[in-house]
C-alpha cells in the first residue's frame, strides 16, 4: 500500500477506539505499533502518528482533524481514516456517510492524500440485525464513495470477521464484541502493509 520512498513521510492514522487500540480495562495496543515494526523492518521511511479516540463518533472526528492538520510539527502526507463504528447504534448510515466524506474531504483541503478503511464486523450484529445492516450500507456507500474519487480503500470487514471464523479464532481475534485484542491489532496492522 506505501511507496518506497528515499525521505521520511509522516502518516496520520485517524479514528476511534478501534485505531486508539482500546483494549478492555482502559489498555491500548493500537494496529499501527505492527505496523511500524513491519515499516522499520523494510526500512520503508514512514513515521506514523495515531490519533485514535476512544468513544468519538464521525460527526466529532470532524473538528478533531482539523485541529490535528492545523498542527504545524508534522506535515502530513497520508491521513488514514477509520470511523463510525460508534454511530451504528442511531441505525442511519447516512450521517456516517456524510461524515466520512467530509473527513477524506478535510484531507484533500489540507493537500495529503487519504487512505478508506471500512468499519469491521461486531459481535452485536446477529442480535440486532439492523446495526449490522447499518453497517453493511455505510460501509458499502463509502467504498462507492472511494473509488469514485481514487481513494485507496482497505476493507476491514472483509478481512477480519468476527461471526464466520471458529470460537477460538474469534476468542483470539477479539477483546470483546467491538474491540480486537492485541493479536487482532496485530493481525489488522500485518494486513496494512502485504
Amino acid at each position: 500500500m506505501f511507496l518506497f520512498r528515499k525521505k521520511k513521510m509522516d502518516v496520520l492514522c485517524f479514528g476511534d477506539s478501534l485505531t486508539e487500540g482500546y483494549i478492555k480495562f482502559q489498555d491500548y495496543h493500537p494496529y499501527t505499533i505492527r505496523l511500524q515494526e513491519l515499516l522499520d523492518e523494510k526500512q520503508i521511511p514512514i513515521q506514523l502518528t495515531n490519533a485514535g479516540k476512544s468513544g468519538e463518533r464521525t460527526e466529532d472526528m470532524i473538528p478533531r482533524l482539523k485541529e490535528v492538520l492545523k498542527d504545524k510539527k508534522k506535515k502530513y502526507k497520508i491521513v488514514i481514516i477509520l470511523g463510525g463504528t460508534n454511530n451504528i447504534g442511531s441505525f442511519d448510515p447516512d450521517p456516517i456517510v456524510a461524515d466520512i466524506k467530509q473527513l477524506h474531504d478535510i484531507v484533500k483541503q489540507y493537500g495529503a492524500s487519504s487512505i478508506c478503511i471500512t468499519m469491521p464486523e461486531h459481535g452485536q450484529e446477529r442480535d440486532v440485525p439492523k446495526a449490522g445492516e447499518t453497517r453493511k450500507k455505510a460501509n458499502s456507500e463509502i467504498q462507492n464513495f472511494a473509488m469514485e474519487q481514487d481513494i485507496p480503500i482497505f476493507d476491514l470487514s472483509s478481512e477480519i470477521l468476527f461471526h464466520d471464523i471458529e470460537v477460538e479464532e474469534r476468542k483470539k481475534m477479539w477483546d470483546d464484541n467491538i474491540h480486537f485484542s492485541a493479536i487482532g491489532y496485530d493481525t489488522f496492522g500485518e494486513k496494512l502493509l502485504p
